[in-house]
C-alpha cells in the first residue's frame, strides 16, 4: 500500500489475506474471555442466555478434553452433554467470583471418574465379556484402566515440563539420564519432577477413589 503524505510517499507493506484473516480470528478468540461475575450471578440465577454463551464457547472445549482422557468420541459426546446440562440444572451452585472454566473442568473430571466406577458400566463390561460374574482377572483388568485414567486425569493437571518428563519415563520407559539427555536438564531434575509427578498422581487417585457415586 502506498501513502501520499505533504510530497512524501511511503510504501506500507500490508498483510497478506490469509495472515490478516488469522490475526483477525486471534483477535476474536481473544476477546472470547470467561464469563463475566455479573454474566456468571445472571446464569446463577436462570438467565438463559448467558446459558447459552457458556454452552458454546465451552462445548468443543469439554468435549476434547474428555475426548484426549476416554479416547471415545461417543463417550466425550454423551458426558459432555451431561456435565453442560447439570450446570443449567444446578446453576445455584454457581459461585459468580470463582473462575468458570476450572469450574466446569473440575465437574468433567469427577463425572469421568464416576462414570467409569458406576455399577452400570461394571455390568456393560460383564455383558461384553459374556459372563455372568466377575473373576479375578476380570476384575484386575477393570482397576487397570480404572488407574490408567486417573493417571491421565493427573497428568492433566500437571505443569508441562513434568508431564513431558513423567510421559518419557511412564510410556517411553526412558531412564532419568536418557530423560535428562533429551531435554537437555540435569538427572537430578529429572528425578526430582518424577517424584513429584508419582505423589500427585498418588494424590488424584485416593482423591477420586474415596469420592461419594452419585
Amino acid at each position: 500500500m502506498t501513502v501520499t503524505n505533504n510530497n512524501t510517499t511511503t510504501h506500507v507493506s500490508t498483510p497478506p489475506p490469509a495472515e490478516a484473516e488469522g490475526k483477525r480470528r486471534k483477535a476474536a478468540n481473544k476477546n472470547a474471555c470467561d464469563l463475566t461475575p455479573e454474566e456468571l450471578a445472571l446464569l446463577r440465577d436462570g438467565c438463559q442466555e448467558t446459558y447459552h454463551k457458556l454452552y458454546m464457547q465451552y462445548l468443543k472445549p469439554l468435549h476434547n478434553f474428555i475426548n484426549c482422557l476416554t479416547r471415545s468420541q461417543a463417550l466425550a459426546e454423551e458426558l459432555t452433554q451431561q456435565i453442560l446440562v447439570e450446570v443449567w440444572l444446578e446453576r445455584e451452585k454457581i459461585n459468580p467470583n470463582k473462575n468458570i472454566k476450572n469450574y466446569l473442568f473440575t465437574v468433567a473430571r469427577h463425572t469421568i471418574s464416576n462414570y467409569y466406577r458406576s455399577k452400570k458400566v461394571r455390568d456393560l463390561y460383564i455383558s461384553n465379556q459374556a459372563k455372568e460374574e466377575f473373576d479375578h482377572s476380570s476384575d484386575m483388568e477393570l482397576i487397570v484402566k480404572e488407574t490408567e485414567l486417573y493417571i491421565n486425569i493427573a497428568m492433566s493437571d500437571m505443569p508441562k515440563q513434568r508431564r513431558t518428563i513423567f510421559e518419557c519415563s511412564y510410556r517411553e520407559g526412558l531412564s532419568p539420564g536418557e530423560i535428562a539427555e533429551r531435554l537437555n536438564i540435569s538427572k537430578h531434575a529429572v528425578e526430582k519432577q518424577i517424584s513429584y509427578a508419582r505423589s500427585q498422581i498418588r494424590k488424584t487417585i485416593a482423591m477420586l477413589s474415596d469420592k461419594k457415586i452419585r
